[in-house]
């Protein structure tokens, strides 16, 4: 789609401009309400390592990154002018303790660490909102764009800190290069800086996250897509094979350039944050394989159907509706002359069927997300105008637009009624998959109430007691217990073969002279201190996070008196 095309439709384009309006400000919403999380612990080390002396690549500090993205989010943490230079003490792979040495910087830095994601988060959604204009029909784009804006999982990484929000902005950045590419004049100048550009975004993204790696044979793809007649001379020459080849317009000087720049660009810019070591590059794939042994290699994705399940447990009832109509639209892109940007469209999502199917670290919906762009883009031409579209059934423009406002609102009510935790289910996956929202969504917010609970906790511990149990909390409270407890927790493994009871734990753990005052209840996952606790005791204060009861204090000295005379 031209931009000036958008002109024409004064309605369209107000409509439009909404929802970038709402998809900037859902990701800036409740900013003050997110704290750390557990993968913080791994992520900002690593990002921080970089600006004091160290004797090892800061990638391998974590479970094995070429840690771009980590430099991001530690750069973002220094501009608050913290001393983390206790940062160099920590060993690698090795979490007790690191609270005692960074965690009151990190507490304080809280802001500027969180700015990150949220930079990276916006500049993500301005990209693929420019990229759905200029590849799309407008009201295919408009879909992408809605989608986008309000994709919940999207948001999550856009809010919390992980390197995927910033791997994501630059695959879609290498894409979008790769589509003005592709559609330019084959050997022009404009096609070559394209090409460039593109691979140096991927290379970016590498640089960011080991799986992006798989998007470079997709630009390859695309090279030789272009180049295919050149590309099968040169096929034909190496292996010296007799088939004949029209060679009247072949461009073998821009294809062979193409080619080597792009190369050089791709290798360039992975190389930069990894100071320019292969060396390096080979001890992190070294680490991440010895880390994630069975998600590191090339194989049959036996969890294919349920990584599709996680994408469509996050995603509206109506939106789902479009991913059925999806494969109908499939079907019939095999069966019509294609447009350029459907060719496009279909390789892309051509692209992402292979990764799913051939690598299991797709697994992981926070990296199944960096390669469902060709899926979207595919749902999205359900409104393209085209004979196979919803238009070939309703003939009213207008009924068309207002389904795709129906989607954007439903979508929209969602993620502002989920900020900033975003862990509401599709209803009717979860009746498909018993159970699975009632065990995902209590146990997240557990999980993020570290910020909540520590406010909390200031008011009411004294300086002789403490709580249990100790997690991402830390960081902001007591923070010299970290490494007793490991030590505590250690021994009693060495002499009993399991971990601490809570009687052991409130007769026997003094971390720096304290009690074991309080214990910090999640009312929504089972266990021992659970049956103990919930129905028998009224706890003293409960954490609310999205009407949900998360995290239920309860008093331990006023429940076992005889443990504390």
């Amino acid at each position: 789609m031209e931009l000036s095309s958008l002109k024409k439709d004064n309605l369209f384009l107000i409509l439009l401009i909404i929802v970038i309006i709402l998809g900037l400000y859902v990701r800036l919403f409740d900013f003050s309400q997110t704290g750390y999380y557990g993968d913080d612990m791994t992520t900002i080390p690593t990002g921080l390592l970089w600006f004091y002396p160290h004797d090892y690549y800061p990638g391998l500090a974590g479970q094995g990154e070429p840690a771009f993205g980590n430099l991001i989010i530690g750069s973002f943490c220094m501009l608050s002018g913290e001393d983390f230079s206790k940062v160099t003490k920590i060993q690698p792979m090795f979490y007790p303790g690191r609270e005692e040495l960074i965690g009151e910087a990190m507490t304080n830095a809280e802001p500027y660490c969180k700015s990150s994601v949220y930079v990276f988060g916006i500049l993500f959604f301005l990209i693929i909102s420019l990229f759905s204009i200029l590849l799309l029909p407008r009201y295919s784009a408009f879909f992408s764009i809605s989608f986008f804006a309000f994709y919940p999982p999207i948001l999550y990484y856009g809010k919390w800190i992980h390197v995927d929000i910033i791997g994501y902005l630059f695959i879609v950045l290498g894409l979008l290069f790769l589509w003005l590419a592709y559609k330019e004049e084959r050997a022009s100048k404009k096609e070559l800086i394209y090409f460039v550009l593109g691979f140096g975004s991927l290379g970016l993204a590498l640089a960011t996250k080991l799986p992006n790696a798989i998007y470079l044979l997709f630009g390859l793809f695309i090279i030789l897509e272009k180049y295919k007649y050149e590309a099968l001379s040169l096929l034909k020459k190496i292996l010296k094979l007799s088939f004949e080849i029209n060679q009247e317009n072949l461009n073998k000087k821009s294809f062979y350039k193409t080619i080597l720049l792009s190369g050089i660009s791709y290798l360039f810019f992975l190389l930069i944050p990894l100071e320019f070591s292969l060396k390096n590059l080979f001890l992190v794939l070294q680490k991440y394989r010895l880390v994630n042994p069975e998600r590191s290699g090339l194989a049959i994705n036996t969890s294919l159907l349920n990584d599709i399940s996680d994408f469509l447990l996050n995603t509206t009832m109506l939106n789902m509706l479009i991913f059925i109509f999806a494969f109908y639209i499939l079907f019939r892109l095999f069966r019509t002359k294609r447009t350029t940007y459907e060719n496009f469209i279909l390789y892309l999502f051509s692209f992402f069927l292979l990764a799913v199917i051939l690598f299991p670290a797709v697994n992981y919906l926070r990296i199944f997300n960096a390669f469902f762009f060709g899926l979207i883009f595919l749902m999205s031409l359900t409104f393209s105008g085209r004979d196979y579209s919803l238009n070939s059934l309703v003939k009213k423009k207008s009924l068309v637009l207002a389904v795709l406002v129906v989607l954007t609102i439903s979508s929209g009510y969602i993620a502002f009624k989920d900020s900033p935790y975003y862990v509401v289910k599709n209803p009717v996956v979860c009746k498909l998959n018993s159970g699975v929202c009632e065990s995902v969504t209590p146990i997240d917010f557990y999980g993020f109430s570290a910020k909540q609970t520590a406010e909390y906790l200031s008011t009411i511990l004294e300086d002789n007691e403490t709580f249990l149990p100790q997690s991402v909390i830390l960081y902001y409270t007591r923070r010299d217990e970290g490494y007793p407890h490991y030590i505590f927790v250690e021994q009693v493994n060495k002499l009993a073969g399991r971990n601490p009871t809570l009687e052991e734990y409130i007769r026997y753990f003094r971390p720096n002279g304290r009690i074991v005052r309080y214990y910090l209840l999640n009312p929504n996952k089972p266990s021992a201190e659970r049956d103990l606790l919930y129905d028998k005791y009224n706890p003293i204060h409960t954490i609310v996070l999205n009407n949900k009861n998360t995290v239920m204090v309860y008093d331990l000295k006023s429940i076992f008196q005889q443990y504390y005379r």
